[in-house]
C-alpha cells in the first residue's frame, strides 16, 4: 500500500489550498452567523415595536376610560349628594313617616277627588293632616327637580304606591321599577337604573331610600324617592361620556349597559338611541381588559378596554381600529426589514472584502470594481437629477387649509399661471369651486390620517378637458405632525380618450355583428335580444360587478353568431336532432370563436361565449368543462339562453309557460347553476321580468 500512495507535494500547493478552503469556510460561517444575528435583531425589534405600540395604546385606553368613568361617577355622586339634602330635610322625613303609619289608601294624596268617594274612617284626621302638607311637598319636590336638572320625581311607599309626584298623572311603576324599589327598601342603599326610553326621551332613574326621622342603623326605609334624569343635554350622561379632558388619539368611546334582557349600546349625541348588542368578548364583573376583539358594534377588529362605572351597570369602553392602529407599526416593520437587509448586505460586503484581503486575491481589481461602482452611482445620480429637472407632471404642495405653498413649472403651465402667482392661493382660486370641492375630499382623507391617496379626476384647464390621475401623500415633519400634502398630477387624457374610442369601436362592432345575425336569421336576433335582457337582470340580481354585467350583456348579443354558419336545415329542424346533426350544430361555438377571436373587447366576452354551452356535470361542449372551471358570466348566459329558447314560440310549438320553464331548469341541477336559476325566478316576478316575458311570448313563431 505504501508503494501505491501519491507523495505529498513539496512546493506548498496542497497546504495553500487547504488554508484557502479553511478561510472560505471561515468566511461563509462568519457571514451566516452575522446574518443570523441581523435576523435575530430584526425579530426582537419588531416584537419590541409591537409591544411598545400595544403598551402605548393600552395606557391611552385606560387613561381615557378612567377619565370618563371618573366624570360619570362624579356626576352620580353629585346627584346623590344633591338628593341627600332633600332626603334629610325634616319635613320630608316626618311626612314619609306619617304616610308610612297611615293605614288607609294613600292614593287619595295624589288624587284628592277619591277622598269623597270613600266613607270616613278613624284615620280621617291623619289623612287631612297629610293632605294639608301635600301641596307644599309637591312644590318642594318640583323645585328640587327643576333646580338640579331632573325631568321628573316621585315618592312611593315600601309597597311601590306613589303618593307624591311632579307629574300630574304619574304612571304605575313598571316591573323593573318595582324591583328596584324593593331592593332599596331591603338594602337601604341607593340604586342607579339602566338607561331606558320614556316620554322624556332616554333617561335613567336615581332610586334613594327615605328613612324615618329618628334614624337608627337598623331602621329600614319608610319610602323611596325616584328621580328621573335625562341622558341628553348639557352636563348630562351623553355629554359626559363624549367629553374627555385628555387627547383621544383615534379612540372612540362606547357606552354600554347590562340589563335583565342583555347588553345594550347607547348611541351618543343629541338624538341618543339604544340598540341591543352581544356581551363584549372577555368582559368580567368590573373590567374589560385591554386587548384585540370585535367591536361592540360588531364587524371590524379593534383594540379596546373598558370598565364598569361603580354602583351602576354602565360600562365605558374605548375602541380604536386595529388596522388603523397598526399603520405606524407596519411602517416601522418595513423600516426594520429594510435596515436588516441593508445591514446583511453591508456585512456580506465586509466579510467578502475581509476574506479577499486574507487570501490576497486581486486587491487592485476589487479597488477598480469599487471605482467603477462609484462611477455608476455618479452616473445614476446625474441621470436622476436630469429626470427631476425635466419632469412634465404637475407637482404641488398645499397646507392643511388647501393653500398652495409650492408648485413646479409644469403645474403653472397647466393652469396658465406662473408658480409665483399660484403660491398663496387656495384650491378654489386655482380650479374653481366645483373642482376644488372634489379635490378636498381626497385631501380630507390625508388630514384624517391616510399616508397616501390616488384618485382619477376630470379637470377643465384653459377651456380644455383633461383627465388626471392624482397621487397625494402626507408630508410630515420630524415630530410626525402633518405639515402639508404633496400632489402629483399625471395627465392621462390621451389614454382615457383612446379607451373611449376603443369602447365605441367595440360597441359599433357588436352592433354590426348583431345586425348581421338578424339579417341571417330573424329568430336568432330576437333570441339574442330576449336572452341579453334576461341575462343582464340575472347578473344584477346576483350582485355581479359592473365588469361582469357588461361582459354578460355583450356576450349575449354575440352568443348566436356562430349559428350563422350552421346549415339552415339543421338550425331550423323541428324535433330532435340526430347525433350527426348535433355534432354539426355544436360547431357553432368554434365558428363564433373564429369570428370573435381577433376583436379587442377589453372584457372576457369571447371566454363567456365559448363556455356558455358547458354544463356543471361536464356533459356540455366544446371542452367538457365542469364545476368551477366555468366562469360565472357563462353560467348566467347558459340559464338565460335555455330560458329564451323555451319561453319563445317556435314554428313547431307554442311558447312554454314560464313556471314550466323554471321547473325544467330547477330539475336540471346537474346542468345549470342553482343560484343562477333561483335569481332567474326572482327576476321573472319583477315588473321588468314580466315585461321581458311578454315580449318573448309575443315573438313571431318560426
Amino acid at each position: 500500500m505504501a508503494q501505491n500512495m501519491t507523495p505529498l507535494p513539496v512546493d506548498g500547493t496542497a497546504t495553500g489550498t487547504q488554508k484557502r478552503s479553511r478561510l472560505v469556510a471561515f468566511g461563509v460561517g462568519t457571514l451566516i452567523v452575522a446574518i443570523a444575528l441581523v435576523c435575530f435583531w430584526a425579530y426582537k425589534e419588531i416584537k419590541s415595536t409591537e409591544e411598545k405600540l400595544e403598551e402605548r395604546l393600552s395606557d391611552r385606553a385606560k387613561i381615557l376610560v378612567e377619565d370618563r368613568v371618573g366624570a360619570v361617577d362624579t356626576q352620580v355622586k353629585g346627584l346623590k349628594n344633591a338628593a341627600s339634602r332633600l332626603l334629610e330635610a325634616p319635613m320630608f322625613t316626618f311626612f314619609a313617616a306619617e304616610v308610612n303609619n297611615y293605614k288607609g289608601d294613600i292614593g287619595v294624596l295624589i288624587a284628592p277627588e277619591k277622598k269623597g268617594a270613600k266613607p270616613a274612617s278613624e284615620d280621617e284626621d291623619a289623612l287631612d293632616r297629610l293632605m294639608e302638607n301635600v301641596p307644599l311637598m309637591v312644590v318642594t319636590l318640583r323645585d328640587f327637580c327643576q333646580g338640579d336638572g331632573f325631568v321628573a320625581g316621585r315618592i312611593v311607599n315600601a309597597q311601590g304606591n306613589t303618593y307624591l309626584s311632579t307629574m300630574a298623572t304619574p304612571p304605575a311603576l313598571t316591573g323593573d321599577e318595582q324591583r328596584r324599589v324593593s331592593e332599596v327598601v331591603d338594602t337601604g342603599r341607593a340604586v342607579i337604573s339602566p338607561v331606558y326610553a320614556s316620554p322624556f326621551g332616554l333617561v335613567h332613574d336615581l332610586v334613594l331610600p327615605i328613612f324615618p326621622p329618628a334614624f337608627e342603623a337598623q331602621a329600614k326605609p319608610v319610602s323611596v324617592l325616584l328621580l328621573t334624569k335625562a341622558v341628553t343635554g348639557k352636563d348630562n350622561l351623553s355629554e359626559l361620556v363624549q367629553t374627555s379632558t385628555v387627547a383621544g388619539e383615534g379612540f372612540v368611546v362606547k357606552f354600554i349597559q347590562k340589563t335583565p334582557d342583555g347588553y345594550q349600546k347607547m348611541g351618543l349625541g343629541l338624538s341618543a338611541t339604544l340598540s341591543k348588542i352581544q356581551q363584549p368578548e372577555g368582559s368580567g364583573e368590573d373590567a374589560l381588559p385591554f386587548g384585540v376583539r370585535a367591536s361592540v358594534d360588531g364587524g371590524e377588529e379593534v383594540y379596546s378596554a373598558g370598565r364598569r362605572i361603580p354602583g351602576t351597570e354602565w360600562w365605558i369602553v374605548q375602541e380604536r381600529s386595529y388596522l388603523a392602529s397598526r399603520v405606524d407599526y407596519h411602517e416601522a416593520v418595513q423600516r426594520i426589514i429594510v435596515l436588516a437587509v441593508l445591514a446583511a448586505l453591508v456585512l456580506a460586503l465586509v466579510v467578502s472584502v475581509f476574506w479577499w484581503r486574507l487570501v490576497g486575491k486581486e486587491q487592485e481589481e476589487i479597488a477598480g470594481q469599487f471605482r467603477d461602482l462609484c462611477c455608476v452611482i455618479g452616473d445614476q445620480k446625474q441621470l436622476l437629477d436630469g429626470i427631476n429637472s425635466t419632469i412634465k407632471d404637475p407637482i404641488s404642495m398645499t397646507d392643511e387649509a388647501g393653500v398652495y405653498r409650492y408648485v413646479n413649472r409644469a403645474f403653472g403651465l397647466a393652469v396658465g399661471r406662473s408658480p409665483e402667482e399660484i403660491e398663496g392661493l387656495d384650491t378654489t382660486a386655482v380650479f374653481g369651486f366645483d373642482t376644488a370641492k372634489r379635490l378636498r375630499v381626497s385631501d380630507q382623507k390625508i388630514l384624517d390620517g391616510a399616508d397616501s391617496v390616488t384618485i382619477d379626476e376630470t379637470i377643465w384647464l384653459q377651456s380644455k378637458r383633461h383627465f388626471f390621475q392624482i397621487s397625494k401623500a402626507a408630508l410630515k415633519g420630524d415630530d410626525g405632525k402633518l405639515s402639508g400634502i404633496v400632489s402629483v398630477f399625471r395627465d392621462i387624457t390621451a389614454q382615457v380618450e383612446a379607451q373611449e374610442r376603443g369602447s365605441r369601436m367595440v360597441q359599433q362592432t357588436i352592433h354590426a355583428l348583431v345586425r348581421a345575425i338578424e339579417a341571417s336569421d330573424p329568430f336568432l336576433g330576437g333570441h339574442s335580444r330576449i336572452m341579453g335582457q334576461i341575462a343582464v337582470c340575472i347578473a344584477k340580481s346576483l350582485g355581479l360587478s359592473n365588469r361582469d354585467v357588461a361582459t354578460v350583456e355583450a356576450a349575449a348579443s354575440l352568443s348566436q353568431i356562430g349559428k350563422m354558419f350552421v346549415p339552415r336545415e339543421v338550425l331550423t329542424k323541428p324535433g330532435a336532432l340526430t347525433e350527426e346533426e348535433k355534432k354539426i350544430m355544436e360547431q357553432h361555438v368554434e365558428y363564433a370563436h373564429e369570428v370573435l377571436k381577433d376583436i379587442e373587447f377589453e372584457l372576457p366576452v369571447l371566454e363567456a361565449v365559448y363556455q356558455m354551452n358547458e354544463r356543471l356535470d361536464g356533459q356540455g361542449y366544446p371542452l367538457g368543462l365542469s364545476g368551477d372551471q366555468i366562469g360565472m358570466p357563462a353560467r348566467v348566459l347558459a340559464v338565460a339562453n335555455a330560458f329564451a329558447a323555451m319561453a319563445r314560440p317556435r314554428s313547431y310549438r307554442a311558447a312554454i309557460p314560464v313556471e314550466t320553464v323554471l321547473n325544467i331548469l330547477q330539475e336540471d341541477s346537474a346542468d345549470y347553476d342553482a343560484s343562477v336559476v333561483e335569481a332567474l325566478g326572482k327576476v321573472l316576478h319583477t315588473p321588468e321580468g314580466e315585461k321581458i316575458v311578454a315580449q318573448a311570448a309575443a315573438s313571431k313563431a318560426l
